[in-house]
Order: structure tokens, then sequence, then C-alpha cells
């Protein structure tokens, strides 16, 4: 899915150009992909508290915080 989402933004020149060179192939995405999957992970970690995990996680989207940890890290445009 990551690597899908990053394929997805650099065919439609939504990455800076600095993430772009990274791009030479399918096997150079791995690498980005990896490393997004490792950001979500950490914004997606539950908390012990059920109630807090709600409030956190109730409006959150995969494909948005994807975008915006990718603005964080300097890989898209804005």
């Amino acid at each position: 899915m990551t690597a899908d989402f990053i394929s997805t933004m650099y065919q439609n020149n939504h990455l800076t150009a600095s993430t772009s060179r990274q791009v030479k192939g399918v096997d150079s995405v791995r690498p980005l992909a990896e490393e997004l999957v490792s950001q979500l992970d950490d914004a997606f970690q539950p908390d012990p508290n059920p109630e807090e995990n709600r409030r956190l996680f109730t409006n959150m989207k995969v494909g948005e915080s994807a975008a915006m940890i990718m603005i964080m890290m300097g890989w898209l445009e804005t």
C-alpha cells in the first residue's frame, strides 16, 4: 500500500525534487515505503486506554495520515 501511494505521488509529480531523484525504479521505492510504514506504525500505536484510542483514532484515515507524514518528512510538495 505505501509503495503504491508513493508511486502515485511520484507519477503525479507531487514528490519534492530531492525525493523524486531517489525513485529510479520499482526497487528504489521500497526503502521509502518501509520508512513510511515505520512512521505510520508509530502514528497508529495504540494507547493502553481504550477510551483514549477512540479519541485518538476515530477520525484518522491512513491515506491522510500518510500524506501528512510525507509532508512532515519533506517528501511532498506543499
